[in-house]
């Protein structure tokens, strides 16, 4: 079965790992606010802990993270199982900036179609199994090819386009590709059906 990027879970992975830290995955409708009320740390706590959380708005079910743990003498507790295995998980910023170099003037829901299309091809048996090998695969994102993205700073819009995805919202009729015909004369795009328009791009399977 194809590996997906957001797992089915039916209760937290809650794993006691250090002796000032604990490991938290996250799940499907968390947010870092809840989580440090239930853990009763600060937001900034668990932000410092994490390098890969750059917006503290922003976070990923399957994502893991760790949680500040003042009991030194903690072990191993597990406190609930997923249903379905889940990919890596790739860097929560990486998929905003992709969104926001490809999709730059584009209303929110070109924002989100665009990142259905990455979502789309994590579950496709064509591409990669994670949104990281999807979104860095050889010659199939110009702002990863011509290594613009790594000068792009992600947007708040981005960052709702890509959290509105992996909650699983977003529909762009399956589309794998998409394409501005203004900028671009691509033939391979050409050639492919049109299954939706959202602002300039074209969506494509």
């Amino acid at each position: 079965m194809k590996k997906t990027f957001i797992g089915m879970v039916t209760a937290g992975l809650l794993v006691f790992s250090a002796n000032t830290a604990l490991a938290y995955t996250v799940q499907e409708g968390d947010t870092l606010n809840e989580i440090a009320d239930e853990k009763n740390v600060e937001v900034e706590e668990i932000a410092s802990m994490n390098e890969e959380i750059t917006n503290v708005n922003l976070i990923y079910p399957n994502q893991e993270i760790d949680i500040p743990d003042e009991d030194t003498e903690a072990t191993e507790a597990i406190k609930g199982t997923s249903t379905n295995e889940a990919s890596t998980q790739t860097g929560s910023d990486l998929f905003a900036r992709l969104v926001t170099a490809e999709a730059k003037g584009e209303p929110l829901e070109g924002k989100i179609g665009v990142a259905k299309v990455v979502m789309n091809r994590v579950e496709s048996d064509a591409f990669p199994d994670t949104t990281e090998g999807v979104i860095q695969q050889t010659g199939q994102f110009d702002p990863v090819t011509s290594g613009k993205i790594g000068n792009t700073v992600s947007t708040d819009e981005a960052q709702e386009a890509v959290q509105t995805v992996v909650n699983g919202g977003g529909d762009v009729n399956g589309a794998l590709y998409f394409y501005n015909p203004d900028l671009s004369n691509s033939s391979f795009m050409q050639s492919l059906t049109t299954v939706d328009v959202v602002g300039g791009h074209e969506f494509k399977k």
